[in-house]
């Protein structure tokens, strides 16, 4: 009877590739166990990798959309704030204006009017916020700064109320300023667009609109209350103190009036951040789900992977006991 043998060196070729191939399986094996991921997925998979490619598509987008509603909820957020802001700075000057008394001195005229400019001054600095280099309060044209600069719109405001006598021909002439249409105001103070509102699609649910401009009836009124008190000691006005203290009653008037107008604003702005909150917890939980999916498919068993583990252990220290005994045999030690 023919009888198959090998000789030394295939021999040890033999049990170096037996030994590589366990200790190879082992390294995996141990990989799979401390990191909870098996490392050949396509064998995983049993080559069906189509569906774990979706699922990363739509991981990916999903990450990609909350990327983006993230980025909206931040900038309603500093726009929410600045409003804020401007709502502050109008009580604030409630309060300096509105204790003018009817017959007031030099210094209390010129008080008022130190803090109009600066609650004017302030107010437009405010609406021209940016974010991430882009104007917030400048609609569509967000490469533009929102309005002029104070010291012009003051200087055009003054040579507007110039000559005026009463406190009711400031205001109104401070009024036509920025609310008359094609006026100084939508020529001169404001610098960003008209049209409609910017929007940012979140996903294909949500759709985000940016509704407050630096244009709008409520700041415009602010800030023409603000300039009636910044204006009220201008020296080309021909009026005595009676009637620039009635100019500062009249400022203390429009600026309490002005904040129902802010509060609206607030409010829309307010319901577009909640709208893209929503988004926010809607996407975080679908992308969550999508998560633990993948994580199902490309997760190593700990329990089959631990017993595989001990097996082929056991596999290894098995091969190392024969191999030694193996190498210890020879005709002159059997003799």
């Amino acid at each position: 009877m023919a009888m198959n043998t090998l000789g030394d060196m295939a021999q040890l070729f033999t049990s170096s590739r037996t030994n590589y191939q366990i200790k190879s399986r082992l390294m995996t094996l141990s990989n799979e166990l401390s990191t909870g991921r098996v490392e050949d997925l396509s064998a995983h998979l049993k080559g069906d990798a189509v569906q774990l490619a979706d699922i990363d598509r739509r991981i990916a987008v999903g990450g990609a959309q909350l990327a983006t509603a993230d980025s909206v909820a931040r900038r309603l957020s500093v726009m929410q704030a600045t409003l804020e802001r401007v709502d502050s700075l109008r009580s604030g000057l409630v309060e300096s204006t509105g204790s003018m008394s009817l017959e007031p001195t030099q210094a209390q005229l010129q008080f008022g009017a130190d803090a109009g400019t600066s609650a004017f001054e302030s107010i437009v600095s405010a609406m021209n916020t940016q974010f991430v280099g882009q104007s917030l309060f400048a609609g569509a044209t967000p490469d533009s700064p929102a309005l002029a600069g104070a010291d012009v719109m003051l200087a055009e405001l003054r040579t507007a109320i110039a000559g005026a006598t009463t406190a009711a021909d400031a205001s109104a002439a401070i009024t036509a300023w920025f609310d008359t249409p094609g006026g100084g105001f939508e020529t001169l103070g404001y610098l960003g667009d008209t049209g409609a509102s910017p929007t940012r699609r979140i996903d294909d649910e949500t759709t985000a609109q940016f509704v407050a401009r630096a244009d709008d009836q409520a700041v415009r009124d602010v800030l023409k209350a603000s300039a009636l008190a910044a204006l009220a000691t201008d020296t080309g006005l021909a009026m005595g103190s009676s009637e620039r203290a009635a100019m500062f009653a009249e400022a203390t008037t429009a600026l309490v009036s002005a904040s129902s107008g802010l509060v609206n604003l607030q409010a829309s702005t307010g319901a577009e951040e909640a709208r893209v909150e929503s988004a926010k917890s809607r996407l975080t939980a679908q992308v969550s789900a999508l998560s633990l999916m993948r994580n199902d498919m490309v997760s190593a068993d700990p329990f089959e992977t631990a017993s595989e583990l001990e097996q082929v252990q056991t596999q290894l220290e098995t091969h190392y006991t024969v191999t030694a005994r193996l190498s210890g045999l020879s005709l002159v030690g059997y003799l």
